[in-house]
Order: structure tokens, then C-alpha cells, then sequence
């Protein structure tokens, strides 16, 4: 059961979809997080992903909107880029950790109203 887990920035788009920009965000780190498990320093931010997130963003103007932006900006002509590439690397994990930063408190609130209930729920229907 998905919602009875605890929610990380990589889950928060799973259990809590309705968090709005932060769960496009969730999404993205994600899907990152994935690519470098699977690749190793072989890994690549596609440009695709970041302007779908971008375009499933609802206020482009805030955090996560500008965070998208600067990062589209990385990427110039190119449709990907590598993730650890040493020119790149300290501005590209800046951006990541301020978009994940931007999610924490909708974790916060998510693990509050959503998944404390689910447990609290389920551990009563164990316990029977």
C-alpha cells in the first residue's frame, strides 16, 4: 500500500499527486534518481523531461517554475545533458537540491495529513 508509506522527495508525485508543482517536481527528481541508479556517471538529464515537467507546471513564476527554467537553460541546443558532467555538475546539483527543497514542506504536510492516517488506519485493522 503506497499511501501507508512514508513519502521522500522521490515518492511525494505517488502518494500525494494532488501536491501540484511540488508533485511535477517529485516527478523530475525522480526520474533523475532513476537514471543515475540504472547509468551510473553514464547518466543524462533528457531536455524532454524537464520541459514536460515544466509544461505540467500550474505558476511558472514560482519556485519550481524558475528552478525548471534555469535548468532548461543548461541544456542550449542540445537534447540532453550529463548529470555529472564536470563543467555543469555543480550548477545542475545546485538546481536539483533547491527543487528539492521547494518539495519538503509539501512532505511534511503529505506525511502529516495523508500518510500518519493511512498508518494509524491500517495498524488499527492489523491489530483487530
Amino acid at each position: 500500500m503506497v499511501s501507508a508509506q512514508a513519502a521522500s522527495i522521490f515518492t511525494l508525485s505517488m502518494v500525494y499527486p494532488a501536491s501540484g508543482d511540488g508533485s511535477m517536481a517529485s516527478s523530475l527528481l525522480s526520474r533523475v534518481a532513476k537514471e543515475v541508479n540504472a547509468k551510473g556517471r553514464e547518466a543524462v538529464l533528457q531536455k524532454v523531461w524537464a520541459l514536460d515537467t515544466l509544461n505540467r507546471v500550474n505558476d511558472k513564476g514560482k519556485s519550481v517554475g524558475v528552478l525548471l527554467g534555469r535548468i532548461l537553460n543548461m541544456f542550449q541546443d542540445k537534447k540532453e545533458i550529463s548529470i555529472f558532467d564536470d563543467e555543469k555538475f555543480s550548477e545542475l546539483e545546485k538546481l536539483l537540491n533547491s527543487l528539492a527543497e521547494s518539495v519538503s514542506i509539501l512532505l511534511y504536510r503529505c506525511n502529516e495529513k495523508v500518510v500518519v492516517p493511512k498508518l494509524t488506519q491500517e495498524m488499527s485493522r492489523l491489530s483487530r
